[in-house]
């Protein structure tokens, strides 16, 4: 889908404050990269009787190395539009 992206707001521990982004996405006019390829996510904590952890077929993990950083609104917004 063109213009689709996935924006992390990133902030320090102690005050909460914004320290930087994490941008995952194409240019405006391009889609975002497929992230068929990444494995799907699990529902935490609720297990079926074998143990196992249902699958949630429609979310990917997305490894944080893949994310773009970003250190100021100013870059995010040069990214956005």
């Amino acid at each position: 889908m063109a213009g689709s992206c996935v924006v992390v707001i990133v902030h320090t521990e102690d005050a909460l404050s914004i320290d930087h982004f994490l941008f995952y996405g194409g240019a405006v006019d391009e889609p975002m990269p497929s992230i068929d390829g990444n494995k799907p996510s699990i529902v935490p904590g609720r297990r079926d009787s074998d143990g196992n952890r249902k699958v949630r077929e429609h979310y990917r993990d997305i490894k944080r190395t893949q994310f773009k950083k970003m250190m100021s609104p100013s870059e995010l917004l040069d990214a956005l539009f």
